[in-house]
């Protein structure tokens, strides 16, 4: 996915297209950064800032979250930074004795002012702004593919072109604590000029820490240089003060990462998940406008899928209705033609006509098949209650339907109706069922045990369903109580053919 970043620092403005690789437009004024975003309105923009004119402080916070903290947050800021709405706050830590407060990092730019000539270019074209970053935040992304230790300072040559500053950033635990860019006051193209100048601002900078109480009285500062392999090599022969220096050779780091220069910026470009630093609302309002827009696509866009989705249902409905239908049509022209047949062949005395006569002894022998004798279920059932002497039967409910949903007046039901099983011309249900209880149990657990098996002796003739178990988990079953009771429903369905069809 292409992104597009503003890398801006105190001498340039560098436009960065990231796709398959990162390609540098250098925005010399407001005519041209103005012509740069007319030719895109749509791509969102995030901006990277590098500059002299930001401040950090460090503050300690009592530990509370949600609202509390937030509110506390906004009241340092305030106090902190009164000249300025472009501050950012990070939680670094909590202290390990006392009360364990927060310990936050609060920046700000001192300057906004180096924003706004941009900024209202980007406001007027409706250009969705992401977020304004700051580059020393985002440099701490670097300490993850360099030596860990406890204290760092990391020197890197920030600007993606002329190196015209060196950023200096010290990291406590791998949290920033402060930064300073420095003007690079000498020929950076002679490795021993920068040399000399950079250790001279390392050394400095060492008794900054150490005079603020920033660095353990035990415990050396390790120096981390991120540079080109010239510049490391000066700085390791003039390192006279046997300072504690790691070389770094930024284009082998690159190399090994797969990423190009700028290096924070194409890891950056990678990684771009990072929570906004300095941009208010107002400056990210068309970002939000855009992030809406998807929203809605996305809904309607999922709609459609749906719509799209249920239509498809009911296009499949509508076919296996339509192929039920063709198939009663065919059922139906082909009874249509066996009626013609039998009236052409139909004898001449008959006294009424034939599908007529067909259709009597049809509905007779129906009437005669369901006058059938309960005799043989009821041997059955006599054999598997001899088997259970704990169970009584209190009542026997038997019936003979047309379908189940007939029997015993119940109310038929949507499998009954759809069933594939059941077909009414050539069955009929002869249906009992079963009311009981469970005498002389012990417990729950044996009266369950003793049902159980009274199904399963069922089961080896018939094919049943329970309606009521003998026991209710609301209540408590304690055996030799009278008032306690384990009663149970039991129904039967067996189908029957009938004896003749003359369909």
């Amino acid at each position: 996915m292409s992104k597009r970043i503003l890398y801006q620092s105190d001498h340039e403005l560098l436009a960065l297209e990231v796709k398959t690789t990162i390609k540098q437009v250098k925005i010399k004024d407001e005519a041209e950064f103005n012509e740069y975003l007319s030719k895109d309105l749509k791509t969102p923009i995030y901006w990277l800032l590098d500059t002299v004119k930001e401040e950090y402080q460090m503050a300690t916070l009592p530990h509370v979250v949600g609202k509390d903290r937030n509110d506390l947050i906004r009241h340092r800021k305030k106090r902190l930074f009164q000249d300025t709405s472009y501050s950012h706050a990070v939680l670094q830590d909590r202290e390990k004795e006392g009360r364990k407060d927060d310990r936050i990092l609060f920046i700000a730019l001192s300057n906004p002012e180096i924003l706004q000539p941009w900024l209202k270019l980007i406001v007027a074209h409706k250009v969705p702004l992401v977020g304004i970053y700051s580059v020393p935040l985002l440099s701490q992304q670097l300490l993850n593919f360099l030596p860990k230790t406890a204290y760092t300072l990391l020197i890197t040559d920030n600007s993606p072109t002329t190196p015209a500053s060196i950023r200096q950033s010290f990291f406590r635990n791998q949290k920033l604590q402060l930064s300073r860019l420095i003007p690079l006051h000498a020929n950076a193209t002679e490795p021993q000029e920068y040399a000399n100048y950079v250790l001279r601002q390392i050394t400095t900078t060492q008794h900054y820490l150490e005079n603020n109480r920033l660095l353990p009285e035990v415990g050396a500062l390790s120096i981390i240089i991120l540079t080109t392999t010239d510049k490391c090599k000066a700085c390791e022969t003039l390192n006279a003060n046997n300072l504690n220096i790691h070389f770094e050779d930024s284009q082998k780091l690159a190399n090994k990462l797969k990423l190009q220069k700028p290096l924070i910026a194409a890891l950056f470009a990678r990684n771009s998940r990072v929570k906004n630093h300095y941009a208010k609302a107002a400056d990210r309002l068309y970002m939000f406008h855009r992030r809406g827009r998807i929203i809605m696509y996305s809904i309607a866009a999922l709609i459609l899928i749906g719509t799209i989705m249920a239509g498809g249902l009911i296009v499949q409905d509508t076919i296996k209705i339509k192929q039920k239908g063709e198939k009663f049509l065919n059922q139906a022209n082909n009874l249509e033609e066996k009626i013609k047949t039998l009236r052409l062949t139909e004898l001449p005395d008959l006294p009424f006509r034939s599908e007529l006569i067909v259709s009597v002894v049809d509905v007779g022998l129906r009437l005669q098949a369901k006058h059938i004798s309960p005799q043989a279920t009821w041997k059955k059932l006599s054999t598997v209650f001899n088997l259970h002497h704990k169970l009584v039967l209190k009542k026997l409910e038997w019936e003979v339907a047309n379908s189940p949903s007939e029997i015993f007046k119940s109310t038929p039901t949507l499998e009954d109706e759809s069933t594939d099983d059941f077909q009414p011309k050539k069955y009929f249900i002869e249906g009992v069922r079963l009311h009981g209880e469970v005498s002389n149990f012990k417990s729950y657990k044996d009266a369950l045990v003793i049902f159980k098996k009274f199904v399963r002796d069922l089961s080896r003739y018939w094919k049943i369903e329970v309606l009521q178990q003998p026991y209710d988990p609301k209540d408590k079953l304690h055996g030799g109580s009278e008032k306690i009771k384990a009663p149970f429903i039991i129904q039967i369905l067996i189908t029957h053919s009938y004896p003749h069809e003359t369909d």
